[in-house]
């Protein structure tokens, strides 16, 4: 009988909800009914209980025996039913293991709670250079002894939790070489006595990570012998450029006058020439010694960094009429005389280039997940998008020095310093709308290498 019919359900339910328990009262009454004469005494009655109470009670014990074989038929059905669909699951679960197994994507290995080898794929085998013929193989004797303490280390825990997180370690090969894999395992279930092993071989991950270490070295030693270049030349070229400029100024005051107009716009030219080669030097020493000459990090309060800092721009913040702008400015590590350079450079370089409109700047502070996010807007010249990354590189100027004076290094420096504490910074304008530079500073600063 189909249940999932829904007049048959309903007929059903009504049967077994109403019919059923009305029926069984019927049929003890009856049957009570029909005894009655004999309990009472008197031996016969005329009442029609005596002819249908046995017919009723009769009656609701086949309906009993029906329906009770019916319930107990459609139980086994059930039964029958999810004996196959288990069946087909388990079909279905191997034959995907055995597709992954013949795959040969990973090495498989079924071993046992010993850890003996019992069954391995191709992938695994040809790993270590052993045959299928090589099978089972105790696990101690494909594994360094360095690693024997860790293996039983990790059979034990595969009996007491049924799994092992993938761990590092190192198996034998047949010709006495080593392979570095990653591992892990987990007991089967219905076997509780075998457990199923996936092996990745490490050997390429390894070599990537030496060889990125050895660049890493190799990169920090450039790094630290370009920043000494940079310090020495730009230190010692100071005394002979120094040279230069005295005797250059020497020869205009000695022999002024007797030389012809054109001698002297040589001589105007060459010191102004020295002057800005003191300049540039001067430049690359400092942003030299961001990485080399560094103070230790301590707790800093930005806003006295600020302050600073504004406190040396004083004469040109005057002349400029620019109108400063600022939220009280976070605590944390950070080194001091830096930060108030970062903060001279961003503020310096918005005053030189303001537009005609009445300057303004304004700095903020917000936090974030990881630690702080300034801001630095000015209503200056802008920026070409198109230049925004070329700005923060050494020496790179977007105008002329005719028109904005410099050497092109203020912002190189505040990137060096910025990425020194662990942050990034970055620029976001249009020609003619101003801009804001952004930088991030960790909560608790780090210094980077």
């Amino acid at each position: 009988m189909d249940e999932k019919n829904p007049w048959v359900a309903s007929i059903l339910f009504v049967f077994k909800k109403l019919f059923l328990p009305v029926l069984g009262c019927l049929a003890i009454l009856g049957m009570l009914a029909g005894l009655s004469p004999f309990w009472s005494g008197e031996g016969e009655t005329t009442s029609a209980w005596m002819l249908w109470g046995p017919i009723v009670l009769t009656g609701g014990f086949i309906f009993f025996l029906i329906f009770g074989r019916y319930r107990s038929e459609k139980k086994l059905l059930k039964a029958v039913q999810s004996s196959k669909s288990f069946e087909t699951a388990l079909r279905e679960g191997e034959s995907r293991y055995r597709r992954l197994a013949e795959s040969n994507i990973i090495g498989l290995i079924e071993t046992d709670l010993r850890g003996r080898i019992l069954e391995a794929n191709e992938a695994f085998l040809s790993l270590i250079g052993y045959q299928e013929e090589d099978l089972p193989l105790e696990w101690k004797a494909i594994t360094p002894p360095e690693w024997h303490r860790a293996g039983s280390r990790a059979l034990d825990q595969v009996k007491e939790s049924g799994v092992i997180a993938p761990w590092e370690k190192e198996f034998f090969q047949k010709d006495g070489s080593r392979v570095p894999v990653l591992i892990g395992t987990a007991q089967l279930d219905g076997k509780r006595n075998r457990c199923i092993n996936f092996v990745l071989e490490l050997t390429n991950r390894l070599q990537a990570e030496k060889q990125r270490e050895h660049y890493f070295q190799e990169l920090r030693r450039s790094n630290a012998e370009l920043e000494q270049f940079a310090y020495v030349a730009s230190h010692d070229l100071q005394e002979p450029l120094r040279m230069i400029v005295s005797y250059l100024q020497l020869l205009d005051r000695r022999y002024k006058g007797e030389l012809d107009d054109a001698a002297a716009e040589f001589i105007d030219f060459a010191v102004d020439g020295a002057n800005r080669m003191k300049g540039l030097l001067n430049d690359l020493l400092s942003y030299s010694r961001v990485g080399t000459r560094g103070k230790t990090f301590a707790p800093v309060n930005c806003s006295e960094c600020l302050d600073a800092a504004l406190s040396n721009l004083k004469l040109a913040i005057e002349e400029s009429g620019v109108h400063v702008y600022c939220e009280p400015l976070p605590t944390f590590t950070a080194d001091s005389m830096q930060l108030t350079q970062l903060f001279q450079n961003l503020v310096g370089n918005a005053i030189k280039f303001k537009s005609e409109n009445p300057p303004e700047i304004d700095i903020q502070a917000i936090t974030q997940k990881e630690g702080w996010l300034f801001s630095v807007k000015d209503n200056g010249i802008g920026i070409d998008p198109r230049h925004k990354d070329r700005i923060f590189l050494v020496f790179q100027r977007l105008q002329t020095r005719e028109d904005y004076p410099g050497t092109g290094i203020g912002l190189a420096i505040c990137k060096k310093i910025v990425e020194r504490h662990g942050g990034r910074i970055w620029v976001e304008s249009a020609n003619g709308e101003g801009s804001t530079f952004y930088f991030t500073l960790p909560e608790k600063g780090y210094e980077t290498e």
